[in-house]
């Protein structure tokens, strides 16, 4: 396939790469993009949104420096909010995608070859992700690792509710999954976890241990600076939401997930010493079904 009237073969897939603030890490995550070793064209689309710290001076070099491959989506305000994402996902012309956070990057440059010929070679599948290795601020790799050892080598929808075991930066997707991408995505608080559940409505999710990407933890990064009860609440606010558009088929699920979620958030309300806190989500909890 070309794009119209150039004789130039259209990209098979676009990688976005969403960026705020993050000028000690942006190079590393567009450099790691470029590099890959594909046998097919893909395009990248950064999308900053109005840092104040350098990142979009850092951006325009890096454009500067591979004008074939990157588009810049550079923001005038900061909207803290899914829809220029969504938007550039509802706009998206290639057969697959792939997302990727400012500060984190990939390791294989063979890591878009390979996923798209595991999808390729596999048309049930809605989309694939694969292990991801965890590392420091400065970019140092450790032992640890994102998914779970245990992790099964495919998930259905009914699969996905305990928790958010794809990153971001591990997931490659059909577009077609997401084409219809509801409206109702661009003021959730998360960004992968729903894409990665809408996927799922068309096929099955597979995984691989191959470590081909990394994760980076450090005091910045917009979950890591969140407390533990932070983060429980966080998602047991995106489990509400999602009993709206998934609660038909998987509502069961969904409660039961929050319900084990109230749970783990009395308990850390308890080690502070919040008792009233901790007892009224005991309630919630049971409330679910849960204990």
């Amino acid at each position: 396939m070309s794009q119209p009237g150039s004789g130039v073969p259209a990209p098979l897939v676009t990688i976005f790469i969403t960026t705020y603030n993050e000028l000690a890490f942006i190079g590393h995550a567009v450099e790691s993009v470029v590099r890959q070793r594909a046998p097919f064209p893909f395009s990248v689309v950064v999308l900053d949104d109005c840092s104040t710290d350098g990142t979009q001076a850092e951006l325009q070099r890096l454009r500067e420096r591979h004008p074939d491959h990157i588009t810049l989506r550079l923001a005038e305000r900061n909207q803290c909010s899914n829809a220029p994402l969504a938007a550039e996902i509802r706009a998206c012309a290639t057969p697959y995608f792939a997302m990727l956070d400012g500060d984190d990057f990939w390791l294989s440059p063979d890591k878009l070859r390979l996923q798209v010929e595991w999808l390729e070679a596999n048309p049930d599948l809605a989309m694939c992700f694969h292990d991801v290795a965890i590392c420091d601020a400065g970019g140092v790799v450790t032992a640890e690792r994102y998914t779970h050892p245990d992790q099964p080598r495919r998930m259905s929808l009914d699969d996905m509710w305990h928790g958010n075991v794809i990153a971001t930066c591990s997931a490659l997707y059909r577009t077609a999954t997401i084409r219809d991408l509801p409206m109702w995505y661009d003021g959730l608080e998360y960004g992968d976890w729903p894409v990665h559940l809408l996927a799922a409505r068309h096929g099955d999710v597979g995984y691989s241990p191959d470590v081909l990407a990394a994760y980076r933890r450090h005091a910045g990064g917009l979950w890591s600076r969140l407390s533990v009860v932070e983060q429980i609440e966080g998602t047991i606010r995106f489990y509400e939401a999602m009993m709206g558009p998934f609660g038909g088929r998987c509502g069961q699920r969904i409660g039961a997930a929050m319900a084990s979620h109230y749970g783990m958030l009395a308990t850390e309300q308890d080690k502070l010493g919040l008792r009233e806190r901790a007892a009224a989500s005991r309630q919630h909890a049971a409330a679910l079904g849960g204990r």
